[in-house]
């Protein structure tokens, strides 16, 4: 019927041509390429080298209380495991001094004065997902978001 009304072969209407699939493919292309220079941007510093992949980070047991360091290999696993168990969602790791399960969690360096503190996730997670609670530095009062963003905002 589309035919015998003109529409199939008009032109104007006819997405079936190899113009539209090369127009598509180009987009595609164009998307990741602007996905690819977006990552690089924001895995810069200010001065434009690289952000640097801790070495080490401070875990705190919400159970027992204990702070230790936990080396690179060792947070690359614990984070692992600990999505692992939540279905795919963060969560707190297993405490080796107590056997406390979903009870670790990565703490926290203030980017300013270098005091850690545990991250709102843990401590209020229903705060910290409807965004009222913000991770803010106990000691020197810097607020971690907001100082990333202005550390990383394109100048």
């Amino acid at each position: 019927m589309l035919k015998s009304i003109g529409f199939r072969n008009s032109g104007a209407l006819d997405l079936s041509g190899k113009g539209v699939e090369i127009g598509l493919v180009v987009v595609i292309i164009l998307i990741i390429i602007l996905a690819i220079a977006v990552v690089i941007g924001v895995s810069r510093n200010e001065d434009g080298s690289p952000l640097e992949t801790p070495k080490e980070a401070r875990v705190k047991c919400l159970k027992c209380g204990e702070e230790w360091m936990i080396d690179s290999d060792e947070m690359g696993n614990f984070m692992r495991e600990s999505r692992d168990r939540a279905g795919g969602r963060s969560m707190g790791g297993d405490c080796p001094k107590c056997q406390a399960k979903g009870t670790v969690y990565i703490m926290i360096k203030c980017p300013k004065c270098g005091t850690y503190y545990m991250p709102k996730k843990a401590t209020d997670p229903l705060g910290a997902a409807t965004g009222e609670a913000r991770d803010v530095c106990p000691k020197c009062g810097t607020d971690y978001v907001k100082w990333f963003v202005e550390q990383h905002r394109r100048k």
